[in-house]
Parts: C-alpha cells; sequence; structure tokens
C-alpha cells in the first residue's frame, strides 16, 4: 500500500477516489492530524504511477465534470494501522518526494477509540441498576401502592419535571405505610383526603389528556396547570436526562445495543464535544415534544437513538464522503418500528376514545418521531459535517 499524494478536503478526497474506483484502482483515504490535507492511498503497487499522473490531473482541475459523477460510490475502506516501521518507510518516501516539489503527507492515525460510546453505556447502565435498587426499596416500604404512584429519588431528580402532585405523594408515601390498594382503604378518611388532595393538585398532563377529555365520556377536562416549573426553577439539567433513565431489562438493552453501534460511528469521524452536543440537542427537543403531548412521566434513550439514526442518513445522503456505514436495512428497521408504534398507539387511542379500553400504551413515541426530524434536521447543519482535527 502507498502514499500517493494528498487533496484538500474530504469532498475532494471522496470524489478522487471515487473516479479511482471507477478506473479499477483500489484506494482509500484519510484526514492528516495537523495539516488540512487529506492523505490518498493506493493498495496495488502496480497501479501507483497511474494513480500519481491521475492524483496531478484532479489537483490541477478538481471541478472537472469527470470527477463530479460518482459521489454515490461507496464508502473507502479504513486505512490499516500500519506498523512503526512502515510508517517510518512510508514517510521517508514522503520526505524524499517533497525534496523534489510535492507536499509531505503525515502517517496514517492510529485506530480511534471510542471513550464517549463506552461512558454513554456505562452510565445507563448504572443508573438503571441504581434505581431498580431503589425501586425494590420502594416496594418493600410501601408494596404495589407505592411502585404505582410513587418516584424513587433517581426520578425524582433527573425525570423531565417533579411537579408538586408527585412531590406530596411521595412524601405521604413516606408518613403512610401502604402495602396494598386494602391498606389505603383502610386509613383514616382525614388521611385518604390528604391523597386525593395532592392528586388534584394542577399537573400538566399533556395535550393528548385535553384531547381525550373532549372526546371520551366520563374524562374530567385537566384544569390549568404550570408547565416546565422544574425546570424553570433552575434544573436544567432535566432537559435532557430522562434519556438515561430505563424501565425495563429489555428496554435498556434494546438501547445500548444502539448505542453502542451508532455512537462510535460517531466518534470516528467527529470531536467528542460535537457529539455531545448532537446528543444534547436531540435528546432535549424529543423530550420537550413529549412532555408537551404527555406530561413529565417517560424516560428512555430511544428518541436520541432515531435522531442518530436520522443523522447519520442523511450525512450519507449529503455528504458520502464521510464513509458512514449504517446498512439501508438497518434504516428501514428503526422506520417500521417507529411507524408500528405510530399505528399501535393511534389505534389504542381511538380505542379508548369510543369506550372500548381506558388505557393507551407506555410509548414515548412522540420522542421516537420528533426525536428523527431533529437528528435530520441537524445533519444539515455545518458545524456537525466531518472535519479535519
Amino acid at each position: 500500500m502507498r502514499l500517493i499524494g494528498t487533496v484538500e478536503d474530504e469532498r475532494q478526497a471522496f470524489l478522487f477516489y471515487s473516479y479511482l474506483l471507477k478506473q479499477g484502482i483500489q484506494t482509500t483515504y484519510e484526514p492528516e492530524l495537523k495539516k488540512k490535507k487529506v492523505s490518498i492511498w493506493v493498495y496495488d503497487e502496480d497501479k501507483v504511477q497511474e494513480a500519481i499522473s491521475a492524483l496531478e490531473a484532479f489537483n490541477q482541475n478538481p471541478k472537472d465534470p469527470k470527477y463530479q459523477v460518482s459521489e454515490h460510490a461507496p464508502p473507502p475502506p479504513e486505512p490499516p494501522n500500519l506498523t512503526l516501521e512502515k510508517k517510518k518507510e512510508e514517510e521517508q518516501k514522503r520526505e524524499t518526494r517533497a525534496f523534489a516539489g510535492n507536499v509531505r503527507v503525515k502517517t496514517a492515525r492510529t485506530a480511534a477509540k471510542h471513550p464517549l460510546t463506552t461512558f454513554t453505556i456505562l452510565l445507563c447502565v448504572a443508573l438503571f441498576f441504581w434505581n431498580s435498587m431503589q425501586q425494590v426499596n420502594l416496594f418493600q416500604a410501601d408494596g404495589a401502592v407505592g411502585m404505582r404512584i410513587g418516584l424513587t429519588p433517581i426520578m425524582q431528580k433527573l425525570m423531565f419535571d417533579y411537579p408538586e402532585s408527585s412531590k406530596r405523594v411521595d412524601q405521604l408515601l413516606e408518613q403512610y405505610s401502604l402495602k396494598s390498594i386494602e391498606d389505603f382503604k383502610a386509613l383514616p378518611q382525614e388521611e385518604r383526603a390528604q391523597f386525593q388532595a395532592a392528586e388534584k393538585i394542577p399537573t400538566w398532563h399533556g395535550f393528548l389528556a385535553t384531547f381525550l377529555s373532549k372526546v371520551k365520556k366520563g374524562v374530567p377536562k385537566p384544569v390549568p396547570a404550570p408547565m416546565f416549573s422544574s425546570i424553570k426553577s433552575g434544573q436544567v439539567w432535566r432537559l435532557f436526562t430522562p434519556v438515561l433513565l430505563h424501565a425495563g431489562f429489555l428496554h435498556i438493552l434494546f438501547n445500548m445495543a444502539w448505542a453502542w453501534m451508532l455512537i462510535k460511528q460517531l466518534e470516528s469521524r467527529l470531536p467528542i464535544w460535537k457529539i455531545i452536543l448532537l446528543m444534547f440537542l436531540i435528546g432535549s427537543i424529543a423530550n420537550v415534544a413529549q412532555y408537551l403531548v404527555s406530561g413529565p412521566y417517560f424516560l428512555g434513550f430511544s428518541g436520541v437513538v432515531s435522531g442518530l439514526v436520522a443523522f447519520i442518513w442523511v450525512r450519507q445522503k449529503v455528504a458520502p464522503w464521510e464513509g458512514y456505514p449504517l446498512q439501508k436495512m438497518t434504516i428501514i428497521f428503526i422506520l417500521v418500528f417507529i411507524l408500528a408504534m405510530f399505528v399501535l398507539e393511534l389505534f389504542s387511542l381511538i380505542l379508548s376514545a369510543y369506550q372500548m379500553t381506558d388505557t393507551t400504551p407506555q410509548i414515548a413515541n412522540t420522542a421516537h418521531i420528533i426525536g428523527g426530524l431533529a437528528g435530520a434536521l441537524l445533519a444539515r447543519i455545518p458545524i456537525f459535517a466531518r472535519g479535519l482535527p
């Protein structure tokens, strides 16, 4: 494998790579660490001179129409991890050519690590087990009643909002030990009235609750309630932190498998701060939308997953030279999953409106849809384009 020269940026590198691919010359490319250039590598030693001549012609006129027709070539393979001796050999060859008037190119970078991917998964898993332990304690203290109407300390701190009604219910659960509905019914009237008063504290339950009150008999119209109360008080982390919590083992397993696959692809192409910003924006936008639709009681990383899939899909369309390897069937699977969840939610909503059921599925599908749209839009912002370090 031989290093033959450089081009100005990754778009030019992709155009030249795809042009050589049509000529039957197997190549790849990678950005240099310090110089704002992209190195071109040729696999077949017998094709090196032909590729060098083609590169000289390309650099003289990269806008020639013959280079503009192949932007949909497959992404190039990753440059191999060369040994130290091979790196020195390649650099010596490059320095010799530079002495004759060519530009020197740094050797290939080492394989990318994935610290953010690992940290994200470990954080979500740690919070999941911590919250599970707190749920066990809640069940031991207040039984099924506590599990149904109470929140664990972690959920109190990290859910999108912690409205006054929930605070009051949790305080009452600490005050009274209720193992079952029978225990609640056995409370004196005055103490039961405290729970009833807590439930009547105005709480935002989302536009969906308002809709159901209009189409379903017997559903009271929600009273006006404060919105974003915890966030307005300065707890801005709640915009994002619901994505770090998960409701069950299969829930976190599904989401972390996707996180491992998707965030790794980003880490190979973007600085960590950009990925953090991207995930924060997707998660926050999806969470706000879900809160407006259904209220504060939702959690899970799947809104971010949908956003990252959409982000990578759009980058594959607008910047194929960035080489995101997400397969088409993977994207189709996510789209089918979101569509199926939407149909299920819509069908259940219709049944509920016609008095055929009293429940709707607890699926944060608004977060899936809006997260996907947010990721697709953010993919078109230049700051999230792959750039040189």
